[in-house]
Formats: C-alpha cells, structure tokens, sequence
C-alpha cells in the first residue's frame, strides 16, 4: 500500500489495528454467506443432492452406510452419476471463489479508503526548495 509510506508511526499503527478488526469482520461474514449460500445450492439449486428429509434411500451400503441410490417423493431415482448430483462439488468451488474474491475486495477496499483517509489528516511536506525553484523558473 502506497499510502503507508506518507503516515506517521501512530497513524500506521491505526491503519493496522483497522485492518485486522475489517479481516475479522469480512471473515465472520463471509463465512455467514457461505453457509447460507451452501443451504441455497443444497435445497433451491442442486434439489436431487440426497436430503434426507426429502429422498428415500433405494441402495445403501450397511458397512459404511454410504448411500447408492435414493428417490424422491415424485418417484424420482438418483445416484452419485446424475448430472444434478454430481456438479454439486463444483457449485460449491464456484461459491468459493466468488466469497473468496468478494471478500478480498471488500477487504482492500475498506483498508484503502481508510488508509486515504488517515493521509488526507496528514498535511503533505513539500521542500522549500521545490518551490522556490519554480518561482525562479516562472519569473
């Protein structure tokens, strides 16, 4: 960050405490829209991912208890290969990456906008011999 060479040792350290309370607030939202996120894609997108409030078990194996095939109340057969049930890995990843570069944004933003702020509190120092320079140049 650009901004943090201009700031003074007690605004860097504020531009520090701010960062880690905004990655601890991003995170906890984050995390809050990825189980929510997970629930719509488990019940309104991906419907046929074995529920069982809503399937039926067909197949099952009784030493692991891993689930082959299941029906829903529609009379509906699905297993493991059903296109449906299968990009539902993939709909997670998906999610993934889109909170995952959200948060990162959010997250760059915030600390950006904060670190500006506490830079325009700074009045910036120009040398005294820049200026006089350009006088002398103009006039």
């Amino acid at each position: 960050m650009k901004t943090g060479k201009r700031l003074d040792e007690e605004k860097k350290r504020k531009l520090r405490q701010f960062s880690s309370l905004s990655t601890v607030i991003v995170a906890v939202a984050t995390l809050l829209v990825f189980w929510t996120g997970l629930y719509v894609l488990q019940h309104d997108v991906f419907k046929d991912y074995y529920d069982p409030e809503r399937h039926t078990i067909i197949e099952q194996d009784t030493e692991t208890l891993e689930v082959y095939s299941w029906k829903d109340a529609a009379g509906n057969v699905f297993t493991r290969d059903s296109a449906t049930v299968r990009f539902f890995p993939y709909g997670i990843m998906a999610l993934i990456l889109v909170l995952m570069g959200f948060s990162s944004g959010l997250h760059n933003t915030l600390t950006n906008s904060y670190a500006a702020r506490l830079t325009r509190e700074t009045v910036p120092e120009t040398p005294v011999s820049v200026g006089q320079q350009r006088r002398a140049a103009r006039g």
